[in-house]
């Protein structure tokens, strides 16, 4: 074997090492209470704000939850949205088994927010709640993990943005001055008849 070919090897060993390792953990702990942010497509750096239309997904990547800790995962609104929030869990085996998993919806930041919702305790829930521009977390209990180190994903969406006060409005306004047009065609067409 030449060189060339021994540096190919140990780069390809070492790239296939790289890509075999678990990726860092966007995930904080502090005793037994861990902390994630929700990214944005999957990107880290900052904690997802949902704002219709450009930011309306953040990915909860795949962590591993450990049995007897809480987990909160943070996201943003920047106005009023119909917000889709699920989560799935699984465990590794032949095949991967897919488990049940149950999540909280609270306002404000963890440790200190306002209980909102929860979902039911299933393979992959969801909860679709209106939520106003704010600080928002889902919260994982130790109840609500099945197995310790099971994979947990899932995801933070948009599903429809809601029109503000004056724009319903503005629609109705709208609609009320259609009508008023057809109105007035329909008298003109038929005096144009007689």
């Amino acid at each position: 074997m030449n060189k060339v070919s021994k540096y190919l090897a140990l780069a390809a060993l070492l790239g296939g090492a790289v890509l075999a390792a678990e990726p860092a953990s966007a995930v904080t702990c502090i005793g037994t209470v861990c902390t994630a942010k929700v990214l944005v497509n999957g990107v880290s750096g900052g904690t997802l704000t949902l704002a219709s239309p450009d930011d309306d997904l953040g990915t909860i990547t795949a962590i591993k939850l450990k049995t007897g800790y809480t987990y909160d995962f943070t996201f943003t609104t920047d106005a009023t949205y119909d917000v889709l929030s699920q989560l799935q869990a699984s465990i590794a085996g032949k095949p991967a088994t897919s488990l049940n998993i149950g999540f909280d919806l609270y306002s404000g930041l963890p440790g200190s927010g306002t209980f909102l919702d929860s979902s039911d305790f299933t393979v992959g829930p969801s909860l679709d709640t209106i939520l106003k521009a704010g600080n928002y977390y889902l919260q994982v209990n130790p109840g609500q993990i099945v197995k310790n180190m099971e994979l947990t994903s899932g995801s933070v969406a948009i599903t429809a943005a809601l029109p503000e006060p004056a724009a319903w409005i503005s629609m109705i306004v709208g609609f009320g001055a259609i009508g008023g047009l057809m109105r007035t065609a329909r008298r003109a067409s038929a005096l144009n008849v007689a």
